[in-house]
């Protein structure tokens, strides 16, 4: 038996690895919990609007706070750079556009394997070579631009690629076969 958890591992599932952890001994792999250690209610302060109390702080059952530290897993594993790409927002990326999608998507073109991409947040001419063969690959309109159609394609296959090759699973699936 073992664990899983990451950044994002926060409030009542930190709570349950640490009982886990600490008092069944089940060995938690994976990356740095998130740390939060308080209880908060939220109140209703008019349209749109809340207020959020923190009502409480609560311990590891061996009595540890580990608000801002988290939990450090036993067996370390980093996600894969791959599996950090930010979301591209836009929907169409085409030749000449710059930023922070367009990185994304050279990363996200880097990671599956398709062409041979400078990943440097412009569009450029081997940015659009990759994004052609990756269409013609998935039979998708050839353009070399990358449309709505395009961009969920990579998603998903960038998605199904991290879920086949998933570093923590394995690690954890290691530690239960020992």
């Amino acid at each position: 038996r073992t664990v899983l958890i990451d950044g994002n591992s926060a409030s009542a599932s930190e709570i349950t690895a640490a009982a886990l952890h600490q008092n069944s001994n089940i060995p938690l792999v994976g990356e740095k919990s998130f740390g939060k250690g308080t209880v908060q209610n939220v109140g209703e302060m008019g349209s749109n609007k809340e207020l959020k109390l923190t009502i409480a702080k609560w311990l590891t059952p061996n009595g540890t706070w580990i608000n801002h530290k988290g939990l450090t897993p036993d067996i370390k594993v980093d996600y894969p750079a791959a599996a950090k790409i930010t979301l591209i927002n836009a929907t169409q990326l085409k030749p000449g556009d710059k930023g922070s999608d367009v990185k994304s998507l050279q990363q996200m073109l880097t990671a599956l394997k398709v062409g041979s991409v400078t990943v440097n947040s412009q569009y450029d001419d081997a940015t659009q070579a990759a994004v052609k063969t990756f269409q013609q690959a998935n039979k998708l309109d050839a353009t070399g631009t990358a449309d709505q159609d395009t961009l969920a394609t990579l998603a998903q296959k960038l998605s199904a690629q991290l879920t086949k090759d998933d570093p923590m699973m394995k690690a954890a699936v290691d530690a239960v076969a020992k």
